[in-house]
């Protein structure tokens, strides 16, 4: 006669209290140390007769995970980029220029806050959640199906929780093929940088760390600029010139279609003009821009925000 496994485990503790085929308990967890966790029935995997138990701790634990961080991001679709456009194509840029009064500083910075201005006015933002757990291939509808597959288990509805388990086993299939198909087009239309990215993503490989740790990246940067700056102490004069003697004739087509090519994903310059600015709008800018390189090569003059800005914008680990 065979003696069950839980009288010859008798000084060991059952942590399993919660049936896992109807009203059985066919999953066995013992321990030694009584009291330690409390199980929890789950919805069962795939196509699993039997629910999932999770065994939780009673104590409670110090876990060191990310919290959700909230994102304010830009929406550029096709009816922002066109009231962008169409802000910059009713803008008299000849206001700039006489109201200035020849001082390129002031006109230099009136016309790249004015620039700024319109895309933060004109450009539609939304908050968005990033969870630390969520793969790239889930979406909004998967999520909707799995909160509805849980909430069939806890009601006991066991027909409702095998047709949430077929969709979601459905829709999960397809939204990985949809992202795999996403990764794979950027592969054929040369964009290497986000498709490696997303294969990064794929494979869980996380970014590497910074190289430069400091405590205090506030005052690390101050240290830096006083580093690099130290040749410049001794300049008293506050405006850069440049010394030429042949005249440069700045051409609006070239300007016009340099600022086309621009890469939208590189970092803005000193003036913090994003580049997919300046390529959405490569027409409506290309006179404005085209009249104030004109002036300042003919003045042989560098605005000061753009040697100022250069030296203190710092950043550790960038």
């Amino acid at each position: 006669m065979s003696v069950p496994l839980l009288y010859r485990l008798e000084h060991l503790e059952q942590y399993v209290t919660t049936p896992t085929r109807l009203d059985r308990t066919l999953d066995l967890c013992f321990g030694n140390i009584p009291g330690v966790y409390v199980s929890k029935p789950r919805p069962p995997l795939g196509r699993s007769d039997h629910n999932v138990i999770l065994l939780l701790p009673k104590y409670r634990q110090k876990l060191k995970t990310e919290d959700i961080q909230t994102k304010t991001i830009q929406v550029w679709n096709d009816d922002s980029v066109d009231a962008l456009r169409g802000c910059k194509e009713i803008t008299d840029w000849e206001i700039f220029f006489q109201s200035c009064e020849g001082d390129l500083n002031l006109l230099t910075d009136s016309i790249s806050s004015y620039l700024s201005f319109c895309v933060d006015a004109v450009i539609p933002t939304q908050q968005v959640k990033l969870y630390p757990n969520n793969k790239p291939w889930v979406t909004k509808d998967l999520k909707q199906c799995l909160n509805n597959k849980k909430v069939a288990f806890l009601q006991g509805d066991k027909h409702r929780v095998k047709q949430y388990n077929s969709e979601l086993r459905r829709k999960t299939r397809l939204a990985k093929l949809h992202y795999k198909n996403k990764v794979e087009e950027k592969f054929t239309t040369g964009n290497a940088r986000e498709a490696w990215q997303g294969l990064n993503t794929m494979m869980g490989r996380a970014q590497k760390p910074a190289l430069i740790q400091c405590s205090d990246p506030a005052t690390f940067a101050e240290q830096l600029n006083i580093y690099y700056s130290r040749f410049d102490r001794t300049h008293t004069q506050n405006d850069w010139t440049l010394t030429s003697s042949s005249s440069i004739t700045v051409d609006k087509r070239k300007v016009t279609s340099i600022l086309g090519r621009i890469n939208p994903h590189k970092a803005s310059g000193p003036d913090r003009l994003r580049g997919k600015v300046l390529r959405e709008c490569s027409v409506q800018l290309g006179d404005v821009i085209t009249q104030l390189f004109q002036h300042l090569l003919d003045s042989s003059f560098v605005p000061r925000m753009w040697t100022y800005r250069c030296r203190r914008n710092l950043t550790p680990g960038r």
